[in-house]
């Protein structure tokens, strides 16, 4: 099983590899606005990947102190209009 963060991943094209990878049995979580529920059985952080400071807290202190979130894998799925 390998820990994957998604940066996205809850709309458009994002859902397609968040739940391919989650239905291999690979533990996912997205990283997003909060602006849609990510599928079921995917964890959640809400931050905006443009603010640092929103990134750096987004974990809260209990992952952050058990390295629970080291992710072996890290993909963004933004999706940009115009």
């Amino acid at each position: 099983m390998k820990r994957i963060l998604v940066i996205g991943g809850s709309r458009y094209f994002g859902k397609t590899p968040v739940t391919r990878a989650r239905g291999a049995g690979d533990a996912v979580t997205v990283l997003n606005r909060g602006s849609g529920a990510p599928p079921p059985g995917v964890g959640r952080l809400v931050a905006d990947r443009d603010d640092e400071e929103a990134l750096r807290v987004a974990p809260g202190p209990r992952l952050r102190s058990r390295r629970r979130l080291a992710a072996r894998a890290i993909a963004e799925t933004p999706c940009a209009d115009g």
